[in-house]
């Protein structure tokens, strides 16, 4: 079952802040799906959030392989995070969530082992952000194919 925060604007804005903040607290990782024409095809960790050293960033295949894409800017976490015990779902749910869409990053949060998705993107980085090695930027703009059949 997915779960989700409605906001609704208004005098709820501090509630939320403080659920958000109280959420984060539970969530040591996030979960960051890249597809591609509806497909899932890798995805990153996030780990060490709010920490000392800063947020690290983890990119793996969809068999949990260790990746050596990163986002420029972005140092991968030295010690490798766990995988999350939901992958399959979360690997299920994006590419449901995809479908018909040229490209999409899928976020998921796991707390408790409960599944929240926590964004939708079109524009991973604004569209801005470039990958390193370099090699990667051709890699992933290659997998987009337009026009969406």
């Amino acid at each position: 079952m997915l779960n989700y925060l409605s906001i609704t604007g208004g005098g709820i804005n501090n509630i939320c802040i403080l659920y958000i903040r109280e959420f984060e607290k539970n969530a040591s990782a996030d979960y960051k799906f890249y597809t591609f024409n509806g497909e899932p095809k890798l995805f990153y960790i996030t780990s060490n959030r709010g920490k000392e050293g800063g947020l690290k960033e983890n990119f793996f295949d969809l068999e949990g392989n260790l990746l050596e894409i990163n986002q420029d800017g972005y140092e991968a976490n030295p010690y490798t995070p766990e995988m999350p015990t939901n992958l399959k779902k979360m690997i299920e749910f994006s590419r449901c969530m995809a479908k018909g869409t040229s490209h999409l990053r899928v976020d998921f949060y796991e707390v408790h082992e409960k599944l929240y998705v926590g964004e939708l993107t079109l524009y991973d980085g604004a569209g801005f952000v470039p990958f390193t090695p370099e090699k990667y930027n051709r890699i992933l703009g290659d997998w987009i194919k337009l026009p969406i059949e």
